[in-house]
C-alpha cells in the first residue's frame, strides 16, 4: 500500500503524473549515480574505449557502401591485385596492411568488432539475469531452492565457463550469440550468483522485507520489488567483469582454431601463427593490432565494472554528499527564500515557575498554504538549553550564512473533536507538561508553541557535531512527542476527558541566517538569529498530511531520510511516497516513521 492511498493531498497524482514522478527520480538517480561514476577517471576512460569499439562496429558497413571498393575491402573474399606480395606492410591505401591472401587488415578488424560486441553483451545479460534471478530464489526460499542452486554453483566453480567453452568449442561451431548465452549462463550459476546470493541473503534482514509480509505481499512481490532492485547495482559490475572472461575465452577457442568460419580478432592470431611457414615470418601487422583489440576491449569493460562499483558502494555516494554539501554551504546566500522564521538561540540557564514566552516572526509574502505572517507569542516551558548556554551565537553565524538544520513542525488536536475545541482546551503547554523542556532537552531551539502548534528547529550547532545529528534528533524528539501524547492520553482516559493527537512533519536542509538579534534582554525580545529555509515549508505541509490521519503520524522528507543513513536502523519506517509541494521545485519522497528500536538517552551539552 502506498502513502498516497491514505493521505488526501497524494490522491491527485493521476496515472501520467505518477509516470512523469518515477521519470523524474530516475533521471535524478541517474544523475547522481553518473556523477559518482565520472569521478573515476579509468571509467570514463573505459566507457570512451566501447564507445570507440561501438563506432568500428557501426563504421565498417558504411565504409564498404561508401568508400571502400568491395571487391578489395571485403573481409572475406576481398584482394587488391595492384600490391604484390602478400603480406604489405601498412601504406595510404591500407592503413594497416594486408595479409597474406591479401585481404585489408583494417577491414577484417572493423568486421570483427561486430560479433564481439554481439557476445560480449549476450554474455553480460544473460550472466546479470542469471546470477541475479538464481540468487534471489536461494535466498528467498531457502531449504532444498537453496541447496540445489548452491551445489549447481560448487559444480560450476569446478568447471570454469573458460574451460568449458573450449571443450563445447571443439565439439560444436556456434555463434557468437549462442557463445554468450552459453558462457553468461555457466558464468551467472557460478561465482556470480555466490557473491550475489550473499548480498541477498542481507537484504532478506532488513525491516522493510518483513514489513512486505507483514502486509501480506507474496513472493513474487518481494523478490521482484525489494530484492532484485537492491541486488541490481552489484549484479551490473559483476557482469561486466564477466565480460571481461567471455572476451578472452573466446579469443582463445578461435586462436585454437575451432571457429575457424567466424571473422574473429582471435581467428586472426590464429592465422598468423598459422601462415607463418608460408611467410616465412609471422605477419606482426596482423598479430599486434588483433591482440590490441582484445586487450583494449576486455580492459574497456573491467574499467566500467570499476566505475560501476564506486556507483553501488555507498561511500562514495556519501562522500559525494560531501562535497555538493561543502560547495553549497561556500556559495553566497541565495538573493530571495520562500519562507524565513526567527529562532530564539539563547534560553535561561533557570527554569521559570512560568513559562516564558516566545514569538515566530515570518518574513517576506508567504504562499496562503504557509504559516501566516505572524504568529501571537504563547508560552513554553523550558529547561536549561545547551545551545544558548555555551555558545556565543555572534561569533559563529553571521548574516548571509548558510547552514543545513532541521524543521519539525508538529500540531496537536482533540480526537473527535473540531479543530476549534482546542483553543478552548488548554494550551499546549499544559495540556502536555514537559512539552518545550523535552525539545531542549534534544539540542531544539523552540520556534513557536500556541493554539498546539509547534514549531522547532534542530542542528545549530556550529563547529560542535555534524548535521546529521540535527536529523537524527529531531526524529527521536518527533517520537519522544508521540510517547508524551500517549502518557497523557491513559491520563485524560482515567479524568473522563477525549484523547489527544498529534501530527509531525520533519524536514532538513539548507537554511539563510539573514539577520542577527542581539537581544533587549526583556522576554519578548531574547537574542536570536533569523533564517530562511525552503525546507520550513515542507515541514509545515508534511504536517498537513498528517491530518489525514485520525490518530497522527510522523512524516520526514526525502533530505531528512537520506541524513539518517547511517543510524536508520534506530526507527521503524511504514509506508512511502512521492509528493509535490507548493512553491518547491522537483518532486520529492516522504517516508513515515512509525516507531523506534532504539532510544536516544543522551543529550547535547
Amino acid at each position: 500500500m502506498s502513502l498516497g492511498t491514505s493521505l488526501g493531498p497524494f490522491k491527485t497524482l493521476s496515472r501520467l503524473q505518477r509516470l512523469g514522478v518515477w521519470v523524474t527520480l530516475g533521471r535524478r538517480r541517474a544523475g547522481d549515480a553518473w556523477a559518482v561514476y565520472s569521478r573515476n577517471r579509468l571509467a570514463v576512460f573505459g566507457l570512451a574505449l566501447l564507445a570507440l569499439f561501438i563506432l568500428m562496429a557501426i563504421a565498417h558497413p558504411i565504409l564498404l557502401k561508401t568508400v571502400w571498393p568491395k571487391r578489395i575491402y571485403d573481409p572475406v573474399v576481398g584482394h587488391d591485385l595492384k600490391i604484390f606480395p602478400h603480406p604489405s606492410p601498412p601504406s595510404p591505401a591500407h592503413l594497416l596492411g594486408t595479409d597474406t591472401l591479401g585481404r585489408d587488415v583494417l577491414s577484417i578488424l572493423l568486421a570483427a568488432t561486430t560479433p564481439t560486441l554481439l557476445m560480449a553483451l549476450t554474455a553480460a545479460l544473460t550472466t546479470a539475469l542469471v546470477g541475479t534471478l538464481a540468487a534471489a530464489v536461494s535466498a528467498y526460499f531457502g531449504g532444498l531452492a537453496d541447496g540445489f542452486i548452491s551445489h549447481l554453483a560448487d559444480l560450476s566453480l569446478l568447471a570454469p565457463a573458460p574451460l568449458v567453452m573450449v571443450v563445447v568449442g571443439f565439439m560444436l561451431d556456434i555463434s557468437p550469440l549462442e557463445f554468450g548465452v552459453i558462457y553468461g549462463v555457466l558464468a551467472g550459476i557460478g561465482g556470480v550468483m555466490i557473491v550475489l546470493r550473499s548480498h541477498a541473503l542481507t537484504v532478506m534482514t532488513r525491516p522493510f522485507v518483513d514489513a512486505a509480509r507483514v502486509a501480506g505481499a507474496g513472493p513474487l512481490h518481494i523478490i521482484s520489488r525489494h530484492l532484485v532492485p537492491h541486488m541490481l547495482p552489484l549484479a551490473s559490475v559483476n557482469m561486466m567483469l564477466t565480460v571481461t572472461g567471455a572476451v578472452f575465452a573466446n579469443g582463445f577457442v578461435a586462436f585454437l582454431g575451432l571457429s575457424r568460419a567466424q571473422l574473429n580478432w582471435g581467428s586472426m592470431i590464429y592465422d598468423s601463427f598459422t601462415y607463418q611457414a608460408v611467410n616465412a615470418a609471422i605477419t606482426w601487422n596482423v598479430l599486434i593490432p588483433s591482440a590490441m583489440a582484445i586487450s583494449f576491449f576486455a580492459m574497456a569493460f573491467y574499467f566500467i565494472a570499476r566505475g560501476l562499483h564506486d556507483v553501488a558502494d555507498p561511500r562514495q555516494a556519501e562522500r559525494l554528499a560531501n562535497v555538493r554539501r561543502r560547495r553549497r554551504l561556500s556559495e553566497p546566500a541565495p538573493g530571495k527564500a520562500r519562507s524565513a522564521v526567527s529562532v530564539p538561540v539563547k534560553a535561561p540557564t533557570q527554569v521559570a515557575s512560568q513559562a516564558e514566552h516566545a514569538r515566530a516572526i515570518y518574513q517576506g509574502p508567504p504562499s496562503p498554504d504557509v504559516l501566516p505572517a505572524a504568529l501571537p507569542a504563547g508560552s513554553v516551558t523550558a529547561g536549561s538549553s545547551p545551545m544558548g548556554a555555551t555558545l556565543a551565537w555572534d561569533d559563529h553565524l553571521k548574516p548571509g550564512e548558510v547552514v543545513t538544520v532541521s524543521f519539525l513542525s508538529a500540531k496537536l488536536w482533540v480526537i473527535g473533536g473540531a479543530s476549534e475545541d482546542w483553543a478552548a482546551s488548554p494550551g499546549a503547554e499544559k495540556a502536555l507538561p514537559g512539552l518545550g523542556s523535552l525539545f531542549i532537552r534534544l539540542g531544539g531551539a523552540v520556534q513557536a508553541m500556541h493554539d498546539g502548534k509547534v514549531m522547532v528547529v534542530f542542528g545549530l550547532y556550529p563547529g560542535r557535531a555534524p548535521f546529521q545529528v540535527g536529523a537524527l534528533l529531531a526524529t527521536h524528539a518527533g517520537l519522544e512527542l508521540y510517547e508524551l501524547v500517549a502518557r497523557q492520553n491513559e491520563r485524560r482516559a482515567v479524568a473522563g476527558l477525549p484523547s489527544l493527537a498529534a501530527g509531525a512533519g520533519i524536514a532538513t536542509g539548507y537554511a539563510e541566517v539573514y539577520a542577527i538579534r542581539s537581544g533587549s534582554g526583556g522576554e519578548m525580545d531574547q537574542p536570536g538569529c533569523s533564517l530562511r529555509s525552503p525546507a520550513l515549508e515542507i515541514a509545515w505541509h508534511l504536517q498537513r498530511f498528517t491530518s489525514a490521519v485520525a490518530s497522527g503520524t510522523l512524516l520526514i522528507s526525502q533530505e531528512t531520510y537520506r541524513y539518517l543513513e547511517s543510524a536508520r536502523t534506530q526507527f521503524i519506517f511504514g509506508r512511502q511516497g512521492p509528493a509535490q509541494f507548493p512553491g518547491i521545485e522537483g518532486v520529492q519522497t516522504v517516508y513515515q516513521v512509525t516507531g523506534r528500536r532504539q532510544r536516544l538517552h543522551a543529550t547535547l551539552s
